[in-house]
């Protein structure tokens, strides 16, 4: 049955090649076909989704000109109404900035701009006459038009200085933003320094494109490094990420001229999407997360579908062909994710595929990972930028890392911060003053940790303190977990953020909640979990809570901690097996610290004050151990560059240092 399946599937994929697939432009890392006839389908499958996607767009009503002409020149078809809607797309933008029919400077270095610069960078370099893909789709007219809005783009946005590689570790404005800002800049200016009409013409700092170019271009391949060294996304698994932060990556991957960038983005891409699948279970990340937002408390049904909306689940559908994503056609110039996902040549190993997508085979586990958190001192006067936040980033010395454990039926996760940091800002160097050492806004805004289950996609249990600005929270918890116990207490300095609260955020979960011993205990699936709020001075006492509504309970203590315990029922015979389990965890608030403690698990600890490093079976955790990744499936020392992914006889080593 498989092997008919997949002879009908070659079938069509060979049919539609006439449209033109963008081809991997190096053979992609690790990825050998013939080893497993679906991870090859699925692979294949990604170019004849590619068209669904885009001939759903051209049956949208009022369809937006660029994306119209996008749909066209991939299609090859209608190509002179293609051109003709790339020149309507240029004027809504001028419309939208208010302009007088001419792009200007101010314009092209305009927010608007930069949000939809990918899908431009897109559409010229498969398009353009030189092109490595689909040479000359683009007219003289439109290919001009646009070579003309990437100058006026680069004449604001590319700073030379900021490309120093003393600054890879350093972020301007947000991850997101930033990635948007230069990986743009780079590609603009590698089309313009094969331009003819601007190759020889100086930017405003009277340097020449193709010195802007090398400048970025170096820039990037030692970003790639250090990620492989260090520690890879800041904005960990944030909503910003795939919608913003990857696709740039992705098209620095598909269009470099430089074959050395084009490769290390392929394997940074490679890590990234491994970091993911080892810590996700049915697409959704289990927890450790930075920059999710609450959602809107006295709305339950948005409480309760978290998971539908989750980016990166609703992201990985381009690449494991388990969800209709060419049905969802996005309309606004700055969704441009979606085109870039479906037409990139990216595609995932067997082995990434092997571990997202069989949880069963493999099994239960922890996976640690160090994440760059902490911000360092730097003089104001080092700074190359005049405006936005500027956070400069230890890769030494990170001051978080990620901990996920996770099981066929659950995956519990969290992040371990140094408490005893403080909260810092990254603007006042704007004044002269330098940059301090802690955690910045940007490591500290609506951290996330969680339990999700196997049972449903939207099956999820969180702590989560009470955003009081516009729902940000700002260094909310401090936290510590060990395996299937998660201990969680609101962080004595945070800021912007009230009392401790327990999402119950999946269907019904309230109602078919038991009480045992000041521990409610929920069935989720195949997984059990009980969530108990502590007293902070009386031995194993209960600090009592309230329902706000069907959705989330309320700690009566602001500063409770949460102590939340996860089995599987293949461990646990019934409720009574499981609640004699949770009787033997015992808290103790004691010198200024509160301790959980079972008699054959051991202790997690937190410091009531924040004043002091989380503690396991009494000693204090390392931030800095000497593996940036730790688990059975993906595996690397610390500044060493060399990471091996692996999932039974599959196997794949990136050295970055090559």
């Amino acid at each position: 049955m498989r092997n008919n399946r997949f002879t009908k599937n070659l079938a069509s994929a060979l049919c539609i090649l006439c449209a033109g697939v963008l081809q991997a432009a190096e053979p992609e890392t690790g990825t050998k076909t013939g080893e497993d006839p679906e991870f090859d389908r699925i692979r294949r499958a990604h170019g004849e989704n590619a068209n669904k996607l885009f001939e759903s767009a051209l049956k949208k009503k009022d369809l937006i000109p660029l994306h119209g002409a996008f749909s066209r020149l991939w299609l090859n078809r209608e190509l002179p109404e293609a051109n003709r809607l790339l020149h309507d797309a240029q004027q809504a933008i001028i419309q939208h900035e208010k302009g007088k029919g001419v792009m200007t400077v101010e314009i092209a270095s305009s927010e608007h701009v930069k949000w939809q610069m990918r899908t431009w960078n897109r559409i010229y370099q498969l398009f353009h006459d030189k092109s490595r893909f689909h040479p000359g789709r683009l007219d003289k007219k439109a290919q001009a038009m646009i070579e003309e809005m990437f100058w006026l783009y680069v004449g604001k946005m590319s700073r030379f200085e900021r490309a120093g590689l003393r600054h890879v570790w350093s972020i301007h404005g947000s991850e997101n933003h930033e990635m948007m800002h230069y990986s743009n800049a780079l590609l603009a200016l590698q089309a313009l320094k094969n331009s003819p009409k601007y190759k020889h013409r100086k930017l405003p700092d009277g340097r020449s494109v193709k010195q802007h170019y090398d400048a970025w271009n170096s820039y990037y391949k030692e970003y790639c490094v250090s990620r492989a060294k260090h520690g890879l996304l800041v904005e960990v698994f944030s909503m910003y990420g795939p919608s913003y932060t990857l696709p740039e990556i992705t098209n620095m991957r598909d269009f470099s001229e430089d074959k050395t960038l084009r490769q290390r983005m392929d394997q940074l891409l490679h890590l990234i999407w491994a970091d993911w699948a080892v810590g996700q279970i049915i697409g959704v990340r289990g927890g450790g997360r930075t920059r999710i937002y609450q959602d809107d408390p006295k709305n339950e049904n948005r409480l309760t579908h978290w998971g539908n909306r989750d980016r990166w689940r609703n992201m990985s559908h381009f690449l494991l062909d388990n969800g209709k994503w060419w049905k969802g056609v996005p309309n606004h110039p700055i969704a441009g994710s979606a085109f870039v996902m479906a037409t990139t040549g990216y595609r995932l190993p067997d082995v990434i595929m092997d571990i997202a997508l069989d949880a069963e085979g493999r099994g239960d586990y922890v996976y640690v990972t160090r994440r760059v958190a902490k911000q360092k001192k730097m003089a104001a006067k080092d700074i190359p930028v005049t405006y936005s936040p500027w956070y400069a980033f230890d890769p030494e010395d990170p001051g978080m890392l990620g901990y996920d454990y996770c099981t066929p039926d659950y995956v519990m996760g969290s992040l371990i911060v140094d408490p005893r940091l403080p909260r810092v800002t990254s603007h006042l160097y704007t004044k002269g003053q330098d940059l301090k050492e802690g955690i910045p806004a940007l490591t500290a805004q609506n951290r996330y940790h969680a339990i999700v289950f196997a049972s449903d996609i939207n099956a999820r249990v969180v702590p989560q303190c009470e955003g009081l600005g516009n729902h940000k929270t700002y260094g909310q918890q401090q936290a510590v977990q060990h395996k299937n116990v998660l201990l969680v207490q609101r962080h004595a300095k945070a800021k912007t953020t009230g009392d401790m609260r327990v999402i119950f955020g999946g269907k019904g979960m309230k109602q078919r909640l038991v009480e045992r011993n000041g521990w409610l205990i929920l069935k989720e699936g195949n997984a059990r979990l009980g969530v108990k709020g502590f007293s902070q001075t009386k031995p194993n006492e209960s600090c009592g809570s309230k329902w706000d509504n069907g959705v989330i309970l309320r700690m009566k203590n602001d500063n409770a901690p949460v102590a939340f315990v996860a089995g599987r029922n293949k461990d646990f015979a019934d409720l009574a097996a499981f609640t004699k389990y949770l009787q033997g965890f015992v808290g103790n608030p004691e010198n200024g610290w509160f301790t959980l403690s079972h008699g054959t698990q051991g202790s997690l600890s937190l410091h009531l004050k924040s004043d002091a490093l989380p503690k396991v079976n009494g000693k204090p955790i390392d931030l800095r151990p000497k593996m940036l990744f730790d688990g059975p499936f993906m595996s690397s020392e610390h500044d060493s560059g060399s990471v091996t992914i692996r999932k039974g006889r599959r196997e794949l080593k990136i050295d970055m240092n090559k």
